[in-house]
């Protein structure tokens, strides 16, 4: 009984790996990126599509983040808008961004013409893989989005109990004991000096 059950979590130790091989890969190269910060990664300019859409009218006595969500959501658009790119110009216009991992969106909205004039930048490849780093949680407007929150967390969970059937497995192993004590040793005490160095210089 026990050889089988070592076999099925052999398998799901094995399969695991292929199943999160993508999202692991992901989270390492924009790891990297995030530390060293890999200048053919970076986003080069691109020409802005620009379009215009007559909206309903919107109250512009409301705040100015009330009024951003209804002009996000009467234009369908996902993303995150964001507060320190809003203001209202004097002529009576309002100004606002919206930010999501593919495009970066300029929306200017005519209080007196309902007329809302759109400036969309395309992100290239490497920032959207980028923005996918740990992400798992809400976009506006995207509903699809909670199928990438669910491999997240079918990620961490088969990696956890990767990490937990691996030691266990090897544990199991008559062979090599002490030099694989020694190699584990030595890698606890290698990552926890780095994440100490890291701590107190930075």
């Amino acid at each position: 009984m026990k050889i089988k059950w070592r076999k099925i979590i052999l398998k799901f130790h094995l399969y695991g790996g292929l199943l999160c091989f993508w999202y692991l890969l992901i989270f390492g190269i924009s790891a990297l990126h995030f530390q060293h910060h890999f200048r053919f990664m970076e986003d080069k300019n691109t020409a802005a599509l620009v379009s215009t859409r007559q909206l309903l009218r919107i109250d512009p006595g409301n705040t100015d983040s009330i009024v951003a969500t209804n002009i996000q959501n009467s234009l369908d658009v996902a993303g995150w808008y964001l507060p320190w790119e809003t203001y209202r110009d004097s002529a009576g216009n309002f100004h606002m961004m919206i930010a999501n991992p593919k495009w970066d969106y300029s929306i200017v909205y005519s209080f007196q013409h309902s007329i809302s004039t759109i400036s969309a930048k395309e992100k290239n490849s490497w920032n959207i893989l980028n923005a996918l780093h740990g992400f798992a949680g809400k976009m506006p407007n995207a509903p699809l989005l909670f199928i990438w929150n669910m491999y997240t967390y079918v990620c961490i969970a088969v990696v956890l109990f990767s990490i937990c059937s691996g030691i266990w497995l090897w544990s199991g192993r008559k062979k090599q004991r002490l030099t694989g004590w020694l190699i584990f040793s030595g890698i606890m005490l290698l990552s926890f000096s780095l994440m100490i160095i890291i701590y107190k210089h930075g």
